[in-house]
């Protein structure tokens, strides 16, 4: 959440058609303001903040992996595997 609230959208692509097509179907919902808290809060931080929660949250990743395993354990589900995705995390719900 970039430390700021959430309330907007952020859209990234390498193909201007999804893009484009993801506009369509929100037109006028997203606002600058999250861009705005977002840009403040980088500024606020500086290059040493942000360099630094990075590093924290890489050292953390681990840590959190390793909990959340024994609670997905214990209810019988399991971490999704997204080697790719070095900062989301996805837990099955089958039961």
């Amino acid at each position: 959440n970039f430390l700021v609230p959430v309330g907007g959208a952020l859209i990234l692509s390498p193909n201007e058609d999804v893009i484009a097509g993801i506009s369509k179907n929100y037109p006028g919902r997203a606002s600058a303001s999250p861009m705005i808290d977002l840009f403040i809060t980088l500024l606020s931080m500086g290059l040493d903040g942000y360099k630094g929660i990075l590093e924290e949250r890489k050292r953390l990743t681990g840590l959190f992996r390793t909990r959340l395993e024994k609670v997905a354990e214990t209810f019988g589900e399991q971490i999704l595997n997204c080697p790719r995705n070095t900062i989301s995390f996805g837990i099955t719900l089958n039961k």
